[in-house]
């Protein structure tokens, strides 16, 4: 795994936010006036000097790349279903725990 200091990370979110907008021929105001964050916003964005977490995430969705914030999803690597039976045989050991009877 990498490790980059808060400035490079910046930067590489900078750099792509960049490119993704001229690549959809996009100016900086323009993104600034459909995210509705400001100029400054955006520029901050671009130039890696950081900006508000809501900011990026207006401006990730008029780059059409939310995606982007996908990583910050937790995992889930079980079954909603599974963990109810799980959690169904958990309250019933419980219950028998309790009364000291079986159900």
């Amino acid at each position: 795994m990498v490790f980059r200091t808060i400035e490079e990370n910046l930067k590489l979110i900078g750099d792509s936010l960049r490119a993704r907008r001229l690549a959809l021929d996009l100016t900086q105001s323009q993104v600034a006036e459909r995210s509705g964050v400001s100029l400054k916003a955006v520029k901050r964005l671009e130039g890696g000097v950081g900006s508000s977490l809501n900011s990026l995430i207006a401006v990730t969705r008029t780059l059409q790349k939310s995606a982007w914030l996908q990583v910050f999803e937790p995992e889930v690597d079980f079954s909603p279903i599974a963990m109810a039976d799980a959690l169904n045989q958990g309250r019933a050991i419980e219950r028998r725990r309790a009364s000291g009877k079986g159900v």
